[in-house]
């Protein structure tokens, strides 16, 4: 084949895409090659519509799906209990959706802040997490898709709390306490906290010891699908060499 500097060009066209395949792949198969980090921030206290934060704080991250548990009964939450893309895990003593006066609050400036002090209290259903008779409250939370960012309202965090133990594909792969998070735990601060940065199947909500695990509007964010972003990504590729190649033929004949 006679080498001429429009072979030369294509070549390099291939090379590059080969190489654009490549990259793709390597992120869509390379789940964790970032640690999961944490945020704490008041998140957005009206979400739908209502009095500020009478419904808790809830995230401000678009793209995501919310769980709210407003929908469910009060008492004990049901075993397995599945909403969405999550099932809840919940053979632990206690773990209830209660509205009694202790959900998590919305911090309208500043966050953390004490959970007794928020201008307004939240009265919607949350989820609560107690130990009984020695026995550590937990629940787990497996998504049946990746997910790479959580975030749910906290309240009345002690040092008791052991939130956030994250797991992927049965590997643990971070873990956070409530003093990491909110710092002094002394006067059960509340606040929106978020997690990212890395990409987990399940998640660990523990209690242990004395005092309760108070969570509202759990929010997730599942992966893209590597397939379909390097599918778009091939077609949009393919379709416009397609395009150039037809209009050179078209200028040639």
């Amino acid at each position: 084949m006679k080498i001429t500097s429009s072979n030369l060009r294509q070549f390099a066209i291939n090379v590059t895409m080969a190489s654009c395949v490549t990259s793709i792949l390597s992120l869509g198969f390379s789940s964790n090659a970032l640690a999961i980090s944490f945020n704490l921030s008041t998140g957005q206290g009206t979400p739908n519509s209502g009095t500020l934060g009478n419904q808790g704080a809830f995230t401000t991250k678009s793209g995501t799906t919310t769980i709210d548990f407003n929908s469910l009964s009060l008492g004990a939450l049901s075993d397995p209990y599945t909403e969405g893309i999550a099932t809840f895990d919940t053979t632990s003593p206690i773990v209830d959706i209660r509205n009694d006066g202790f959900a998590p609050g919305f911090c309208t400036t500043t966050a953390p802040c004490s959970n007794a002090g928020v201008p307004v209290a939240n009265s919607s259903n949350y989820l609560a997490i107690f130990q009984s008779n020695g026995n550590n409250g937990e629940v787990g939370i497996s998504f049946s898709k990746d997910i790479s960012y959580l975030g749910f309202n906290w309240g009345f965090a002690d040092a008791d709390n052991t939130t956030a133990l994250f797991y992927n594909n049965g590997s643990p792969i971070a873990s956070f306490t409530a003093t990491q998070i909110f710092g002094s735990v002394d006067s059960e601060e509340t606040g929106f906290v978020e997690f990212s940065g890395g990409i987990f199947d399940k998640v660990v909500f523990s209690q242990v010891g004395g005092g309760g695990f108070e969570i509202d509007n759990l929010a997730y964010q599942q992966v893209p699908e590597p397939l379909t972003i390097l599918g778009s990504g091939l077609a949009l590729g393919f379709g416009t060499l397609f395009k150039r190649k037809k209009s050179k033929l078209k200028q040639s004949c």
